[in-house]
């Protein structure tokens, strides 16, 4: 559930093959670690709309098809995002693709079955209504926006290697993760308040 800013590496080419995926790789990993953890804010920000305070709060609401669509979700936007640098397009795809994953999991486990209108109107909906968040999300400083801020670091590792001018350490994988969740609260406060109205 959550949106990224990632750049386009000036170079894709690797003529070694040594490096060949791995940004692709980092980029999937870290989307989908980011739509895991998205899903599970919205889930505490959902409890504590509704009432419910204390460590129960803490304790996922959310069955287990929804966290699967989430990260699928986070690894689609994550993609989107790598290779467009669009928000709008970004923030449609990770919400569509959640909501849609997520469904599809229910219905074939035998959670819920929805119909076609069912699909429809929800994949649609919150695609239209992430493309809306992605797009107006506003840069937060630190980490979103800023020369050092931890898009910019995760951007730089990436870049290096795409670049074959090093490797990418924990450090920049944190801050993706870190910069994504944040870039993403706007749309996990949405998905939170939807769990209550379902």
């Amino acid at each position: 559930m959550l949106m990224f800013n990632y750049i386009t590496p000036v170079m894709l080419t690797d003529s070694t093959g040594y490096y060949a995926g791995w940004d692709d790789l980092v980029v999937g990993v870290t989307g989908f670690v980011v739509g895991i953890t998205g899903q599970y804010v919205s889930d505490v920000m959902q409890q504590a709309m509704d009432g419910e305070f204390g460590l129960s709060m803490f304790i996922p609401s959310s069955n287990w098809q929804t966290y699967i669509g989430a990260g699928v979700g986070g690894t689609v936007g994550a993609y989107v995002l790598y290779y467009t640098l669009s928000p709008t397009l970004a923030g449609a795809a990770t919400a569509g693709v959640t909501t849609g994953m997520g469904m599809f999991l229910e219905d074939v486990t035998g959670v819920r079955h929805y119909s076609g209108e069912e699909y429809l109107f929800n994949i649609l909906g919150d695609a239209v209504i992430g493309g809306f968040i992605g797009r107006f999300t506003p840069k937060v400083t630190g980490f979103t926006g800023g020369a050092n801020s931890h898009r910019a670091v995760y951007r730089a590792g990436l870049t290096r290697l795409v670049n074959k001018t090093g490797k990418m350490g924990i450090r920049p994988l944190i801050k993706g993760v870190t910069h994504g969740l944040v870039d993403g609260l706007i749309l996990d406060q949405y998905y939170g308040v939807k769990q209550l109205w379902n």
